[in-house]
């Protein structure tokens, strides 16, 4: 996690600091995303607000999902967006 720059956020004011935190960086270049997930239909709506305003959630190749597949465990699902189940 550290290594792709994921913020641990342990309950909902750790997720509002860390929400005010990124609202104050720059954004980041291009316009796809990867959408992580702990409930199928966050995901589906995240996806939707993520397209309504112009960035794109990309199907994963059936090679980034067999990476993925080798490196995480207890998943849902490896596609774009990723359920961790709860």
């Amino acid at each position: 996690m550290a290594q792709a720059g994921v913020i641990r956020c342990r309950g909902a004011e750790d997720m509002a600091e860390t929400a005010l935190l990124l609202g104050t960086q720059a954004l980041p270049a291009g316009s796809r995303v990867a959408i992580l997930r702990n409930a199928g239909g966050a995901g589906v709506l995240a996806a939707d607000v993520a397209d309504a305003n112009g960035l794109v959630v990309p199907a994963f190749s059936a090679q980034l999902q067999r990476v993925m597949a080798a490196h995480v465990s207890g998943t849902v699902g490896l596609e774009n967006p990723i359920d961790v189940g709860a």
